[in-house]
């Protein structure tokens, strides 16, 4: 029965006669649309602000009556559409902040390669740990920021009617072409959480729609964090960033190790099972094996590294263990997700663990750092005998 357009957020409301109320986002690409198709490649679209708000909820969760209708939220994440013309061979949205640093590098799926209007999502935040890129569109896992629940994420109380699933009331993800499932929303646990890195402080910043090496399009976004959280300033949000980049600075030089120590895992193992039927080897050299075994056990625990066997001497617990107290890599992971999990200035008990978790995994790296020069004085030892132990280069 009714159309309008929403001046503030752009969208086009469109009313029924008592049936529903319909809401279309984004009307960027329908308003540029036939400018952008003239364009030579491909063209972005212009770039709605993008809000970082705290969905943390505090009222009850058990009592929704019978009657439970849900709306869909805005997406948590920045939605940057584009017109792609021709096919590209690749493409990435390069974000850069005012002093022109980029910040962010997302890469195209190849369903985002094709001729249509794309969109690419961005989480708001800082590049990640090596491993856990944003490919596939600009999703690298959850988008976190405040406590609270995902969709979805309602508790399951004896005799109250739960809560809708996702698959049945929510429409498909722009950001990864998929409805959403159980544990989707901004605090889903993600097992790359621990890797992502914190969101931008709020601003200006450019996004450059880059292909071939070439820049094809640029268009600025602003960012703006949720009003609701009138006492998380500027300044707390750049101390709240200081914090976390601090634990992941320390995060990178642990996986880093964690990468050279599950290498040499494999090698010391390798070399243990050899060992067991090597009747050439002096027990000389099978004592000195043996002993620096035992000093690996007791630092590839720090980093969540399974442990080789010793001939005849036992072995080491595998498997990672976030869990595991002596999992210096796991605690640092662990508290940087606390902090991160909360739009708020980090606590002096907060503060603390991260202290402490940092110095803890400091000390782990030193100790490897002291370990190595004993593997490779036995990795000398064994060549004797035609037993090879690769050792990592101790850069």
């Amino acid at each position: 029965d009714e159309i309008t357009l929403h001046p503030r957020d752009n969208a086009m409301l469109v009313a029924t006669h008592g049936r529903a109320l319909w809401i279309l986002d984004h009307l960027e690409p329908i308003q540029e649309y036939t400018a952008a198709k003239v364009a030579a490649d491909a063209k972005l679209y212009t770039i709605p602000a993008a809000l970082q708000w705290k969905s943390k909820m505090s009222l009850n969760y058990e009592f929704w009556g019978h009657q439970y209708f849900l709306g869909e939220n805005p997406s948590y994440d920045a939605l940057i559409n584009y017109q792609v013309n021709k096919p590209l061979g690749d493409a990435k949205l390069r974000i850069s902040d005012a002093s022109g640093r980029m910040v962010r590098e997302l890469t195209a799926a190849a369903r985002q390669l094709q001729p249509g209007i794309q969109t690419m999502c961005w989480d708001m935040r800082l590049e990640p740990l090596s491993g856990d890129s944003a490919a596939g569109g600009g999703r690298a896992g959850a988008a976190g920021g405040g406590g609270g629940r995902g969709r979805g994420g309602a508790p399951a109380v004896p005799g109250v009617p739960m809560q809708p699933t996702a698959a049945g009331y929510l429409p498909v993800n722009p950001c990864t072409g998929e409805a959403p499932g159980a544990g989707s929303g901004p605090f889903g646990g993600n097992a790359m959480a621990a890797n992502l890195a914190p969101h931008v402080v709020p601003g200006t910043y450019t996004v450059a729609l880059v292909s071939g090496g070439k820049t094809l399009d640029s268009k600025s976004i602003k960012v703006i964090m949720d009003p609701d959280i009138p006492t998380f300033t500027d300044a707390a949000h750049r101390r709240w960033n200081e914090v976390i980049l601090d634990l992941q600075d320390a995060q990178r030089s642990g996986n880093a190790m964690q990468k050279k120590l599950s290498a040499l895992n494999t090698e010391m193992t390798g070399a243990a099972s050899k060992l067991k039927t090597a009747a050439n080897v002096p027990d000389a050299v099978k004592n000195q094996f043996a002993d620096v075994s035992r000093q690996f056990d007791s630092v590839r625990v720090k980093f969540g590294v399974g442990a080789p066997a010793a001939p005849g001497r036992g072995g080491g617990g595998g498997g990672r263990g976030g869990a595991d107290p002596s999992n210096a890599l796991a605690r640092t992971g662990a508290i940087k997700s606390a902090i991160m999990g909360v739009w708020e200035t980090p606590s002096a008990g907060a503060l603390k663990q991260a202290s402490e978790a940092k110095a803890a995994l400091a000390k782990a790296i030193a100790d490897v750092n002291a370990l190595m020069p004993k593997v490779a004085a036995v990795a000398e030892a064994l060549k004797k005998y035609d037993i090879t132990l690769a050792v990592p280069a101790n850069k």
